[in-house]
């Protein structure tokens, strides 16, 4: 077979008008129906002259009491017909009606055929029903058709007629033909249907011509036959004489007429029809017409049809041997609607008929064989016309029987706004029947007409429901069959054979866009109909009442492709699945496509049926499985509904194979079982009832997923499938017009399964990862993986994205604003999250998608669902930062060292971690548990750790080592594990070589079994199904496995004449497949070749024995084994239970002990049967009592039990793959060995992959019986990295060939560590600004390999920046040497926390194994001057207060004083002056002024002293008052105040002194004077007198000793005592003195005004009191 025409089936192996077409009008079936009149039905089965007595329609409510006779009117097939009335007035008890009847034919089933004549096989014979239906009714309007009564007048009789025509017949209508397009292809709409004999290439028949008239003209044969593809040469002799010769080519319908001499078949015709081109070449006859002239002898007839030829007078028959009885029989003439009652004379028929013009049809009936109508129904009419509705149902009564109408339910939940607010009509079929096909029952015409004609009248018609099971009509055209099924398995038709929906609603026998959607519901009860309801409303409750959350709505995008197929397809198929997934992953579906592969003819794995079960239990919308498949299976291990629990979550299922959509047989199917099950299931089914081929479902399934994701978003299955259909109408192919036609969906058609208004996005929290967490503080970056899930509508587009961390003390860091395509469905992002800022403790990240609500997302409530959430429904989520984490560094992970007692080495990722406790253990095992195990500890603080345990190993010791933190994460210890070998004299490379390191690898369909310390093949899931029935009764008892060897089952035993007993099947317990019974074995009843079945025929003794001989000894323990005993429900021996018991006597055990001992339970019952043996099924394991046995017993002969045994088999194949091993300097060999193959199915071979970041992995080499290979060939440059794949296969016994050792030889690359144990040192962690940065390191070179010279890059860093980094050259390093790196920098520049990076070998310049180890970061702070510099200002040497007068030429001296010892202020920026003068006018001060002097710090003299000063010489002009503002800002930038210092002062030009006031007055011990100077000028002459009242002076205060005057106001610094002018004190009292101030010219000083002071002297003279 052509891999693009594959047949899917698994166990089994010229256009038509869209209407009738009468030639002018196109019929719909109804036209002639007058709704306004009552109408009546009567039943003919049989042709004949029919009666209708006056109590028949009175009985059947006929008004006859009113309704004259003369008015009635009768009608078939729409058409009018003559009756004739006994009366033409009102009826009397005797009066009758009468016509002439005709069963059914082939009259209205032309219109199903494109061409009936050409395609119709057996027009005499009717598709569907031999009965036709006669309508009654009456009305004054118009002359109803009568048979014209005419009297049988004897007299002036022409000569009589001396034949009439007679016809012989040989009709055929026992079996099924149809026209096939190929050996598999047929088409469902009619073209060369019909019923006949059986195709053979031979057919002979004899026909007698029964008083034949032997001078009569010739005889005319008619012969109708079909023929199916292929070349044919037919023949057809009447007796022996040749008369047909046809040589043509390919199928068609003939219907041959040809004439014969009547002395040919004067007594007999033997007919013979010949295929001879072949065994193929076969004809299919329908029927043999023989018409001869007949003498008017009837022998004896009681009614006789004939044919009279046409005669332009009268004509007159005699008809003798007629069996008339006493009253004279009835003759219609057909064709001219005459009615005359003949004479009988002498024991003849005598007849005079008028004459015609045309050949007569004549029906000679006796009045006892007139034929009585029993019967007469009412038949209620009704007028759909006015409906439009835009939602059909269409069922049958009978399921709308019981204390709920569920018809009528169903409709009015579509009614309702919860299910999409339809306007719904509701119609029988037995309505459908009397109005669209003239009343013949079970005529698919009946739904066809009614659609077109709805369609018409209702132009918004969408949706067609079919609730009602139905028949393929090829298994229900016998009246038995009708008789037993109709109204319990058949309730709505199907259209054609094979049975489908889709063409009801096409135009014609051609592909075109249906007409509306169409679904069928095949019930057969009203239960079942309930249960559907109830998911069809949780289903679109839950699509319309979800919430905006993953759980509740990803489930609907989520989709399940089962690709399956036989080793020679599965790749055809498998393409065409991923590129369907592609479709409807990318289309506005934006699918979330899971696919689970069939790699061969095994079954899917058990890991993969186990997720493909809980896929569907959390929900899938759409679940399309593609590959082999029948009405009641796929080559899926599917299992049945009841295994699932998808209560309110049901998918639509496509399976995409053969036959699995057929719902027309008495079994359930695939979908019916799948669409009734109760609470779980499918909502919807769409499969082919047909054939179908590979190529022609892909094109199909493509097109169906463009639409349901494109045009047809938001649309209901039906529609999609529709428009489907319609875009493909213009295909040639007949596959895919066979499968376009012949999808058959079961459920409502207006069932949605996923659509959103709009896209919806949000984080899937299940998938947010940390890695590492926790997370070590230590390390660079933290990787954030998550899922980011349209929940919606995929629009595309660009999506934003941002992401916060929020620290333990609450301060926000934003992280990462990026922007990206927004996923259709799931899209995995990982950013790398700087560690840099984090605390310890729990931080808290915040995802936000959309934050700036760009996109309109839909409906609303998806707007606030774009931030990631926890489990409580709290923002963000949590992840624990902690440090001090180890890595271990040498030997590398599986490296090879070649001395026995090597030295562990091991860094911290913390190089600045505190002193702790880390445990090193290390063993020959990787459980670390064996005696050869030890321990150690080490105590220090981070870096490089080094653990030399005392052992001496001997050659090719694997070992086992690890190390941790002596401390508890989530409750244990974190340990790092790593591997090696020890192999004396070997140079470094890697390897594998025990149990333990195989059991880091990676794994395809193996795993490594800890119990075993092997590796094995993956268990698959695999079963034992067996149907338990009685044979020959439709129902297929039988076997089948997971891996479909065929169906072992009914009609293959009917070939080996397996007739009745029991058969068994075994199934291998490792490789799940059946057991082969080899021909001519002894464990079975006479096998003629080998097979899987086991047979005994228990009715004999010695057969009794094998069976069980073969069940102790001949079934192996731990086999697994189906047993099935079986007759036939008429068979009163069977298998004969009741034989076994006795057998103990004989043999000392029975069957029944024997199948007990392996578990059987109601085996014993099986004696007990009444008439036949009941089937008996039972499910074991040999000798293992621990498993679930199953057996059954089933007693009603329609019934079928299907056991299943379910077990664990073995993959046949797996792959191992290594971690990647590298870098190198460069490859050398590759060394590997494996064990022996144990059978000849046996493969393994070692394959090299080159693994580059960002790149697919390189197959590089691939060795099966090479097991040492140099790999010198790999350039090292290219390709630094590579790994091993091991892979092995065994097909026999399924066992896995261990790898002995896989071993790579290589030149390594060093690796080095810094070792702060060793040297370390900081000059201090907090530094003053401009304080010298000192740090010192050490590094270890602790590899067995040289260094080069070393570069060591040196950076400070910040939050803000990093700083220039300087790079240092240092020295070569060879192997366990140690550098001292030492590195001084300066602090001026830096401010706050900063970070010393101290990265050795930068940009890992030269490969080392790890870098994590050669960067040590020290953070330290740079404590900037936070405090303020002391301001000070004077003014002449003195501190003023505000408003103070001062001289119009001072001295102001700014002075800023600052702690910093590191930074001296030296700019003349430390200062900012200004001075507000009197007339409102502001003047910064300029240092360029030569009145100011700006005097820096002295650096030389720090850190003792940090003080700036600045002296300004003003002079001012103006009288008033000043402001001065200053501000110093230290070389910190800090200010000596937030706001400028001001002071107010006020300037006096004029010199002037007020007088002086003493303070304290009176005074004991001394006073002061207080003064105000104004001016630049001072006295000249200046001294105080002291006098007592009387006017002695006792004490003269000169200018010398009282000090300088200073302009503004001041006190004094010298103080009086009390004393005279020789030092004596003097008396208490009251004592004058006055001020003598004199300028230069000797003119007294002038006076300053001060009313504050002077108030207290008279003319210049003040007063003070002593008092002691």
């Amino acid at each position: 077979m052509k891999p693009i025409a594959l047949l899917f089936f698994l166990f089994f192996a010229l256009t038509l008008r869209a209407q009738m077409w009468n030639g002018t009008d196109t019929l719909y079936g109804n036209e002639w129906i007058d709704y306004s009149k009552p109408w009546f039905k009567v039943k003919v089965a049989d042709d004949g002259i029919y009666r209708i007595a006056y109590q028949t329609l009175v009985s059947g409510g006929v008004p006859v009491s009113t309704v004259p006779a003369g008015q009635f009117r009768m009608y078939r097939y729409g058409q009018e017909v003559p009756v004739f009335t006994s009366t033409a007035s009102l009826m009397g008890d005797q009066d009758f009606l009468e016509f002439f009847g005709e069963k059914n034919r082939g009259t209205i089933d032309q219109y199903l055929f494109g061409s009936a004549d050409k395609e119709n096989i057996n027009p005499k014979y009717s598709l569907f029903n031999d009965t036709t239906v006669y309508y009654l009714t009456w009305g004054t309007a118009g002359v109803p058709l009568r048979y014209t009564p005419v009297a049988n007048d004897l007299s002036n009789l022409p000569p009589k007629e001396e034949y009439c025509w007679w016809t012989a017949q040989q009709f055929y209508n026992q079996s099924f033909v149809k026209r096939h397009r190929s050996a598999e292809i047929t088409f469902s709409w009619f073209e060369g249907d019909g019923f006949c004999r059986a195709p053979s290439i031979l057919t002979n028949v004899a026909l007698v011509p029964k008083k034949l008239y032997p001078s009569g003209p010739d005889a005319r044969f008619t012969i109708r036959y079909g023929c199916q593809e292929g070349p044919h040469q037919l023949r057809i002799t009447v007796n022996d004489s040749v008369f047909v010769e046809d040589n043509f080519t390919n199928w068609r319908i003939d219907e041959r007429q040809f004439s014969v001499p009547l002395s040919l078949i004067p007594t007999n015709a033997s007919i013979k029809i010949q295929s001879l081109a072949g065994s193929n070449d076969r004809h299919a006859t329908a029927f043999i017409d023989m018409r001869y002239p007949r003498q008017f002898d009837f022998e004896n007839a009681a009614s006789a049809p004939f044919e009279l030829n046409a005669s332009v007078s009268e004509q007159y028959i005699e008809i003798q041997a007629f069996q008339s009885g006493n009253s004279a029989p009835v003759l219609l003439d057909l064709t001219n609607g005459i009615r005359l009652e003949a004479t009988l004379e002498g024991g003849l028929v005598k007849v005079k008929l008028p004459p015609s013009t045309a050949e007569r049809r004549v029906f000679l009936s006796a009045a006892t064989a007139i034929k009585t109508v029993g019967q007469v129904t009412p038949v209620p009419f009704t007028d759909y016309s006015a409906a439009n509705a835009d939602y059909l149902i269409v069922s049958n009564k009978a399921l709308s029987a019981g204390a709920v109408d569920q018809v009528a339910a169903y409709a009015d939940y579509r009614r309702s706004a919860a299910g999409g607010a339809h306007k719904v009509a509701v119609v029988d079929i037995n309505d459908l029947y009397e109005q669209f096909s003239y009343g013949v029952r079970f005529h698919p015409i009946a739904v066809r007409n009614f659609l077109h004609w709805a369609k018409k009248k209702w132009p918004g018609l969408r949706h067609t429901f079919l609730i009602g099971k139905g028949l393929d009509y090829s298994q229900f055209r016998t009246a038995a069959a009708q008789t037993a099924l109709a109204d319990s398995l058949f309730f709505v038709p199907t259209y054609g054979s094979p049975a489908a929906d889709i063409p009801f609603t096409l135009n014609g026998n051609q592909l075109s866009e249906p007409i509306t959607t169409i679904g069928r519901l095949a019930v057969t009860n009203p239960s079942d109909i309930a249960v559907y309801l109830e998911k069809v409303k949780t289903h679109e409750m839950a699509l319309q009442n979800a919430d905006q959350t993953i759980e509740d709505k990803a489930w609907m995008k989520r989709v399940i492709h089962n690709s399956g197929g036989l080793s020679g397809e599965s790749a055809a198929i498998r393409a065409y699945t991923n590129s369907m997934a592609n479709v409807l992953g990318n289309n506005r579906f934006g699918a979330d496509v899971h696919t689970f592969y069939k790699t061969s003819n095994d079954p899917i794995q058990l890991s993969s049926y186990e997720q493909m079960l809980e896929l569907i239990d959390g929900g899938v919308s759409l679940w399309t499985i593609f590959g082999h498949s029948s009405a009641f299976a796929v080559d899926f291990d599917i299992g049945s509904p009841d295994v699932y629990n998808n209560t309110g979550r049901y998918p639509l299922m496509m399976v995409m194979g053969c036959f699995s959509g057929l719902c027309s047989s008495p079994q359930k199917g695939i979908g019916e079982q799948f669409v009734l099950a109760p609470d779980r299931g499918a909502i919807a089914y769409i499969a082919s009832v047909n054939y179908s081929y590979i190529s022609a479902l892909y094109s199909y399934g493509t097109q169906y997923y463009e639409l349901l994701g494109g045009s047809d978003y938001g649309n209901s299955v039906g529609d999609v499938l529709r428009h489907s259909t319609g875009a493909l109408k213009g295909t040639n192919y007949d596959a895919l017009i066979a499968l376009l036609h012949q999808n058959l969906l079961q459920g409502d058609p207006a069932v949605k399964i996923h659509a959103q208004p709009g896209p919806d996005y949000v984080v899937d929290a299940q998938t947010v990862k940390f890695d590492p967490n926790p997370v070590g503080l230590q390390q660079d970056a933290v990787q954030l993986s998550f899922d980011m899930v349209n929940i919606g509508e995929n629009t595309g587009g660009p999506l934003a994205v941002r992401i916060e961390q929020r620290l333990p003390d609450n301060t926000v860091l934003s992280r990462i604003s990026d922007t990206l395509d927004a996923p259709p469905f799931r899209r995995e992002l990982s950013y790398s999250i700087p560690v840099n800022g984090s605390k310890i403790g729990f931080n808290r990240f915040f995802i936000t998608t959309d934050p700036d609500n760009a996109i309109e997302e839909k409906p609303a409530a998806a707007e606030f669902n774009n931030d990631l959430t926890d489990a409580t429904g709290e923002r963000g989520v949590d992840v624990y930062y902690y440090s001090d984490d180890v890595q271990p560094i040498w030997p590398p992970a599986y490296g090879i060292v070649n001395k026995p007692d090597p030295a562990l080495l091991v860094s911290t990722l913390n190089l600045n971690a505190a002193p702790q406790r880390y445990l090193f253990e290390l063993d020959t095992l990787e459980t670390f548990s064996s005696p050869f195990k030890k321990s150690g500890q080490i105590i220090q603080r981070g870096g490089l750790l080094t653990w030399k345990p005392v052992m001496a190993l001997k050659d090719s010791t694997v070992c086992y080592w690890r190390v941790a933190r002596d401390s508890l994460i989530n409750g244990s210890v974190v340990w790092r594990n790593r591997s090696f070998i020890y192999l004396p004299g070997s140079v470094s490379g890697w390897n594998q070589s025990h149990f333990g390191q195989y059991r880091d690898d990676q794994f395809a369909n193996m795993h490594a079994v800890d119990t075993s310390r092997r590796l094995e093949f993956l268990d698959n899931a695999a079963f034992i199904s067996l149907n338990v029935a009685y044979r020959g009764n439709n129902r297929y008892p039988g076997f089948q496995n997971s891996y479909y060897q065929g169906f072992i089952g009914d009609y293959g035993w009917n070939v080996r004449s397996v007739y009745d007993g029991v058969v068994m099947v075994l199934s291998d317990p490792n490789t799940g497949r059946f057991v082969l019974n080899p021909e001519q074995g002894l464990n079975t009843y006479d096998p003629p070749d080998s097979r899987y079945v086991f047979w005994f025929n228990t009715r004999d003794s010695l057969e009794r024995i094998k069976l069980m001989d073969f069940i102790e000894s001949g079934i192996p323990d731990g086999y697994y084994a189906a047993l099935l005993a079986f007759s036939r429900p008429q068979d009163t021996l069977g298998y004969s239970p009741r034989k076994w018991a006795a057998d103990s006597i004989s043999y000392g055990k029975n069957i029944f002990s024997v199948l007990e001992s392996q578990g059987a339970q109601q085996v014993r019952q099986l004696a007990d049967y009444v008439t036949a043996p009941w089937p008996y099924g039972f499910i074991f394991r040999k000798n293992d009592p621990f498993y679930p046995v199953q057996d059954t017993i089933v007693y009603n002969p329609d019934s079928l039990v299907t056991l299943r045994g379910n077990f664990l088999a073995k993959w046949t194949n797996g792959l191992m793959e290594t971690p990647p091993l590298g870098p190198v300097k460069a490859w050398k060999s590759l060394h590997w060995s494996r064990e022996a193959f144990d059978d000849p199915s046996d493969y393994a071979n070692l394959s090299v992959w080159g693994v580059r970041e960002g790149q697919d992995d390189t197959l590089l080499l691939q060795l099966s019986t090479t097991f040492d290979t140099s790999l010198a060939f790999i350039p090292a440059g290219q390709f630094p990295s590579i790994k091993l794949r091991y892979n092995t296969g065994d097909t026999l016994l399924r066992s896995f060939t261990q790898p002995r050792y896989l071993r790579i030889v290589y030149d390594g690359i060093p690796e080095g560590a810094l070792d702060p144990v060793s040297t370390f040192s900081f000059y201090r962690d907090t530094l003053q600004q401009g304080e010298t940065l000192r740090s010192s390191i050490a590094f270890a070179n602790v590899s067995d390999i040289a260094m080069d010279s070393l570069l060591v890059k040196f950076r400070v860093e910040n939050s803000t920046n990093n700083g220039p980094e300087v790079l240092l050259k240092h020295r070569p390093l060879p192997p366990g040497d140690t550098l001292h790196i030492n590195w001084t920098a300066s602090t001026l520049a830096l401010n706050g926390p900063q970070r010393l990076l101290t990265e050795v070998n930068p940009d890992n310049a030269q490969p080392e194994l790890f870098h994590f180890n050669n960067i040590a970061l020290q953070d330290f702070f740079v404590a900037r001057d936070n405090r303020n510099p002391l301001l000070d200002v004077t003014f002449d040497g003195l501190h003023i207060l505000d408003g103070d007068l001062v001289s119009p030429k001072p001295e102001i001296v700014v002075t800023l004083k600052d702690e910093n010892r590191y930074l001296a202020m030296t700019d003349t920026g430390t200062f900012r002056l200004s001075v507000a003068f009197p007339d409102g006018s502001v003047m910064p001060l300029a240092f360029s002024d030569p009145s100011v002097t700006f005097f820096p710090a002295d650096a030389s003299n720090l850190p003792k002293k940090n003080l700036a000063r600045l002296e300004w010489r003003p002079t001012f002009t103006q009288d008033g008052d000043y402001r001065l503002l200053v501000n110093g800002r230290d070389a910190s930038g800090n200010e000596s105040a937030d706001l400028d210092y001001y002071i107010t002062f006020k300037v006096i030009i004029r010199s002037s002194i007020s007088n002086l006031l003493n303070y304290p007055n009176p005074f004991s011990t001394r006073t002061c004077f207080v003064y105000t100077m104004t001016g630049a000028e001072t006295p000249t002459n200046f001294r105080i007198q002291i006098m007592t009242v009387s006017g002695r002076v006792v004490r003269e205060i000169t200018e010398a000793e009282f000090g300088p005057l200073k302009a503004g106001t001041h006190q004094s610094d010298f103080c009086w005592d009390g004393k005279d002018e020789y030092g004596d004190q003097l008396a208490n009292g009251v004592y004058l003195y006055r001020v003598v101030a004199k300028k230069s010219d000797g003119a007294d000083f002038e006076s300053f005004e001060n009313d504050k002071v002077d108030g207290f002297f008279k003319q210049g003279f003040g007063k003070m009191v002593l008092i002691r």
